[in-house]
């Protein structure tokens, strides 16, 4: 039998090095568990995030963590289930909650899921404060917050033109968001939450699932 080592040598390209290194990547991990991951378009960076309240971008090659940006109140807009946009009045306006912790970004609520639009480079993050927030992968800045559900977020997705979010709660509501202006700009009530939802490949239709149905229902995308 060929020894272990000798395999590894004859299976190793020439000007590789196979001495196995330490990864200390370790050291960064979340203070929890994880609650969503996603690897960008270009397998260059990774996202995750979990229930310690923060967001950490990774190098996908290095396995380290890439330091934020600096952020200022100028880089987020919030939008509210009322249609308004812009600043709430509450003197955060999106952006205090996100602060920087070492080479990490605290959402300042723990995280439930997260959904990345590849081609656009942006990630929005569901978190227990039954808040939307949407981040920039490339900049990792929050560039959009979107208030408005009642309870418990659900599901997330994209348009495939990445200028919508919808966004589903336990409290029956689905709302629509856009992206350029930071607004609710359409919504649906039902009496069984939507538990999960997507758009068609096409864009044309959007798929709901509710709790306690077996069937699925498709509404066209207008």
């Amino acid at each position: 039998a060929t020894a272990s080592r000798k395999l590894k040598r004859a299976l190793t390209l020439k000007g590789v090095n196979d001495k196995v290194k330490i990864d200390e990547s370790v050291n960064d991990r979340h203070a929890g568990p994880v609650t969503g991951v996603a690897v960008d378009a270009l397998n260059s960076r990774v996202v995750t995030v979990g229930v310690d309240g923060q967001i950490r971008f990774w190098d996908f090659l290095s396995h380290q963590l890439l330091r934020p940006h600096t952020q200022t109140s100028a880089s987020t807009s919030t939008g509210s289930g009322d249609g308004a946009g812009g600043d709430d009045g509450s003197g955060d306006g999106g952006v205090s909650t996100v602060g920087m912790a070492g080479t990490a970004m605290d959402i300042g609520a723990a995280a439930s899921k997260l959904v990345m639009h590849r081609d656009s480079g942006h990630a929005a993050v569901s978190c227990d404060d039954v808040c939307v927030r949407v981040f920039d992968i490339t900049t990792q800045r929050l560039v959009r917050r979107f208030d408005g559900h009642e309870h418990r977020l659900t599901d997330l997705c994209f348009s495939n033109d990445a200028r919508t979010l919808v966004s589903a709660s336990m409290d029956g509501s689905v709302r629509v968001w856009d992206l350029p202006t930071g607004q609710c700009i359409d919504w649906m009530s039902f009496e069984k939450p939507v538990v999960s939802l997507d758009f068609s490949p096409s864009g044309e239709f959007l798929t709901t699932a509710h709790a306690g149905s077996l069937g699925l229902c498709l509404w066209a995308s207008k």
